[in-house]
């Protein structure tokens, strides 16, 4: 009955099952350089971007190899990750 699922774990008292589904998680951002300023947008589904938030980080202090990324746009994925690079920005 479930030949799509996988079969993790069983015993008398409990079976586990688990599915990999391809979908989107709802953690997709875009840092990227405005007015001298880091922008963090969200991705939908669409791939359409919305303005999530202005930083206080000033464009002018990130490192030479970071601005070249930034101008293109820097696609992260989870808010995990996004935290971290703020926290690298902001150092």
């Amino acid at each position: 009955n479930y030949k799509t699922w996988n079969l993790d774990y069983f015993s008398k008292e409990e079976i586990v099952l688990s599915k990999e589904l391809e979908s989107f998680c709802g953690e997709h951002y875009l840092l990227i350089e405005e007015n001298g300023k880091v922008i963090i947008y969200a991705i939908d589904e669409a791939g359409s971007k919305t303005l999530l938030e202005t930083t206080e980080i000033a464009f002018e202090y990130v490192p030479e190899t970071d601005k070249i990324i930034l101008k293109n746009g820097i696609y992260v994925y989870g808010k995990e990750e996004l935290n971290k690079i703020r926290e690298d920005f902001e150092s």
